[in-house]
């Protein structure tokens, strides 16, 4: 557009940061700010969201800085949730840490499940501790905090807190989620729960399964 004379609207600008988010196509993006007229809010967590799909922290920041300070754009909560969740997935967890303290927002608890989820990826016991507190502080019944913090007890071979976690949650009345789907074939759609054999084509689906798998064994010799 730019090579005929033809100036983007706000609406095209936005449409292709989310597609160099989509891609992690960062330089693009980079290069889109500098053309933008007046690049906002939006358009900063398209890019950042990039910057954390591709795994760049120092960027990240970068951007942020260049958001605040040189566009005089206000930072809002979904700024700062794509900082800390792209350093806790580089296991920077005490900096993701750091910028939740110092964030002028209270961390809700998708934001401290990104430093949770991180903590079982990179085992740090002390941090999944806390962020699994204070997630729960937020919301008691959370019983995915509850698994999250086992499994990091697990890994960790702490069995005794592994129990100590299970009998909270047996006592306080918190049961696991059942992992759960939809699929719809024609008109109707069909909910499956794990672990629930109630479906009335349940053994036409076990038959197909058998048969999938036997399958992909033949394919995987």
């Amino acid at each position: 557009m730019m090579r005929t004379g033809m100036r983007p609207d706000d609406v095209t600008f936005v449409s292709v940061f989310i597609a160099c988010a989509s891609l992690a196509s960062l330089e693009e993006g980079r290069q889109m700010v500098t053309i933008s007229v007046q690049p906002d809010g939006i358009t900063f967590l398209s890019l950042l969201s990039a910057c954390c799909r591709a795994g760049k922290v120092d960027e990240s920041m970068n951007l942020f800085s260049l958001m605040v300070h040189n566009y005089g754009i206000p930072s809002r909560p979904e700024h700062y949730a794509c900082l800390v969740d792209v350093m806790s997935r580089a296991g920077q967890l005490r900096r993701a840490c750091k910028i939740i303290y110092e964030m002028p927002f209270k961390a809700d608890s998708s934001i401290w499940g990104a430093v949770l989820a991180a903590c079982s990826v990179h085992l740090n016991v002390e941090l999944g501790e806390l962020a699994a507190t204070r997630i729960l502080n937020l919301d008691p019944n959370n019983s995915g905090a509850y698994v999250m913090l086992s499994n990091i007890y697990a890994a960790a071979g702490k069995w005794k807190d592994v129990h100590r976690i299970r009998v909270l949650m047996k006592e306080q009345g918190i049961k696991k989620q059942s992992a759960h789907s939809w699929l719809q074939i024609g008109n109707r759609v069909h909910y499956f729960v794990g672990g629930d054999p109630s479906h009335p084509n349940i053994n036409d689906i076990h038959v197909a399964l058998r048969r999938i798998t036997s399958h992909m064994k033949v394919k995987g010799d």
